[in-house]
């Protein structure tokens, strides 16, 4: 969810309403912002790119059998670009509110190995829709839509034999996939202020949240249940 969406945060260690479910410890509790009755749009971009990164560390190997690298990771690139936007208002003064915010990002991050090399770009937009009805100071309804789906290309670049080792540039057989993750949440509120000292509320939501999902060159010669390290970046069985 968009940073700009969210409004204040709480962080409740009891005594919490049974909106937050059977939970145990404590819960960490969002509440996002609203529409008014006076309208406010903003932007905001964010960027962090590769040169302004210091470079990571390299861990030689001890085992003179197999000499080079535990860890290489100075030749690593990582960018990230995220643009935001928003707006809330009112469509009916005093009734009808309404409140957006949308998110993209561009992240792209560069690895290198002993003998291969992997590119993965994310890029899909999320967002949130918030309505608030209010037809009399008795009774609120509210809906909330969150979308927050993630799209990552992934470009895995295998070196000949013979080839250098290590090296600090994407070469050798390319083989995409296509990794999808993330869904969409759903939330319909109802409150209705019966008298000074009685409230009523009634909350009802839908979470389709996806496993992740990997589809293409990673996927082509796999005939079991796959297991994906994305610590490690490695596909197994």
């Amino acid at each position: 969810m968009s940073f700009d969406a969210i409004c204040s945060q709480q962080v409740k260690s009891g005594g919490y309403g049974a909106e937050y479910g059977r939970s145990l410890g404590g819960v960490i509790s969002l509440a996002t912002k609203r529409g008014t009755n006076k309208w406010k749009s903003g932007v905001s971009v964010i960027w962090a790119p590769d040169a302004l990164r210091s470079d990571g560390k390299d861990v030689a190997s001890r085992d003179p059998e197999a000499p080079g690298y535990v860890v290489f990771s100075s030749a690593r690139k990582d960018s990230a670009l995220e643009y935001n936007a928003y707006s809330g208002g009112p469509i009916i003064k005093d009734t009808l509110f309404f409140f957006g915010a949308l998110t993209g990002n561009r992240d792209e991050t560069d690895t290198f190995g002993r003998n291969s090399s992997t590119n993965f770009k994310a890029g899909k937009p999320n967002g949130i829709i918030k309505i608030d009805f209010t037809p009399n100071e008795s009774h609120r309804l509210e809906f909330t839509g969150i979308s927050n789906k993630k799209e990552t290309e992934i470009i895995d670049y295998i070196r000949p034999v013979g080839a250098t080792n290590y090296q600090t540039s994407h070469s050798g057989a390319a083989g995409k996939s296509i990794q999808t993750s993330g869904g969409d949440v759903l939330i319909g509120k109802y409150t209705g202020y019966v008298t000074d000292n009685l409230t009523v509320s009634a909350l009802v939501g839908s979470v389709n949240d996806k496993v992740t999902k990997t589809t293409g060159a990673r996927m082509a010669n796999l005939d079991c249940p796959v297991v994906l390290d994305e610590g490690l970046n490695e596909v197994g069985c």
